[in-house]
């Protein structure tokens, strides 16, 4: 394994010798440049995914808010679309601007004088949003397996105070756990030839002292990150994928045998389905993102920093994709949707309905959901 993991090297893509020590620095000199694939991903595609990732990210928001969304699934809900969001703004903002200074002769300023001072804060948001993001889905499967395969056990612990105190517990642990971070780098003067900065001071990113340490360097940043982001959460999705789908399957099976239609099961199944195609597609971005530190994997640089940007840009896909499971899947999801644009669409043309239009959408809002998110 690498000692310099995936979101380290996503937003310090170039690497000098510093006092002996392999550590993310930006180039001194403005002849280092990335590749073009890579440059391809960061200042066209990823962005560009990035902005539709935002609009569906919002449109889920206005769905989860609204008020026939309140189950303990849909608080879970809540908190994975706000963390997609944070590591949709958190990589755009520390990478395609420091892609497009390092591809060019554009953004020198950000790239040599104001970058080297956010790294340490990108780097503490993108990986705190990040494990956030990953322990939070991990909680809604657990949540979903008891629902399927312990449903009589689900009244005890699918309950709005766990939920939240859980929800409290994932945030405040994500943002300590990270705090390290904001102390392993710090931003040094250096020499810089550019024209255009010759009036400025410019920074290159160095290691502290903490940021040398070898429990620092190899312990908490590759082995604890690799167990915390991808192994432990990747096992437990994976499992749990595995004994819902079975679950799923012997439940169909035996309602088909005994010719049983209950509508509310059939919702609490669509609700299962959406998340495990939404586990499915984290399983699968993480894993690609785990090959990632596997150093014999990579033995020339180039494919590796092309690799990067792929992984990369799986980050934002996998943040952005969940809006388009919600309306393709979750039927719910779906009604309460066209609902909500009906009602802004009959608003807009400056068209109030009647009291009694009024009256009937909402009651037929209320009669046809449930509190069971997304079915």
């Amino acid at each position: 394994m690498r000692s310099l993991l995936n979101m380290d090297v996503n937003t310090s893509p170039n690497y000098t010798q510093v006092g002996g020590e392999n550590t993310t620095s930006l180039p001194d000199m403005p002849t280092t440049q990335i590749t073009d694939f890579a440059f391809v991903i960061y200042v066209v595609l990823l962005p560009t995914v990035a902005l539709l990732g935002m609009v569906g990210n919002v449109l889920t928001m206005v769905v989860l808010w609204s008020k026939r969304m309140q189950s303990t699934t849909t608080l879970f809900l809540r908190g994975l679309v706000l963390t997609d969001v944070g590591v949709i703004v958190v990589l755009t903002m520390a990478i395609t601007p420091l892609a497009v200074g390092m591809h060019g002769r554009t953004l020198q300023v950000y790239v040599h004088v104001i970058y080297p001072h956010l790294y340490g804060p990108f780097d503490f948001l993108a990986m705190s949003v990040q494990q956030c993001n990953v322990w939070i889905l991990v909680s809604v499967s657990v949540e979903r397996y008891i629902a399927v395969c312990h449903p009589l056990k689900a009244a005890y612990y699918r309950t709005r105070r766990k939920t939240i105190i859980t929800l409290v517990l994932l945030t405040v642990s994500s943002a300590v756990y990270n705090v390290p971070r904001l102390f392993g780098t710090v931003a040094l003067p250096t020499q810089c030839d550019l024209p255009e900065l010759e009036q400025l001071t410019c920074y290159r990113i160095d290691l502290t002292e903490l940021g040398k340490n070898v429990f620092y360097k190899d312990v908490y940043k590759v082995w604890m990150y690799a167990i915390v982001i991808y192994l432990l959460p990747l096992i437990t999705m994976s499992v749990i994928n595995v004994l819902i789908i079975r679950e799923l399957i012997r439940m169909r099976s035996r309602r088909r045998d005994l010719a049983i239609y209950c509508q509310q099961q059939q919702k609490e199944d669509n609700v299962t389905l959406v998340l495990v195609l939404i586990m499915t597609v984290f399983i699968l971005c993480q894993t690609l993102a785990f090959f990632n530190q596997i150093d014999a994997l990579f033995d020339d640089k180039i494919m590796q920093e092309n690799y990067i940007a792929v992984i990369s840009f799986l980050y934002v896909v996998n943040s952005s994709v969940n809006f388009l499971i919600y309306v393709l899947v979750g039927k719910k999801f779906r009604h309460v949707l066209f609902a909500l644009c009906r009602r802004y669409r009959r608003r807009s043309k400056f068209c109030p309905a009647r009291n009694g239009s009024n009256h009937s959408l909402e009651n037929t809002m209320v009669t046809e959901f449930p509190h069971t998110a997304l079915s």
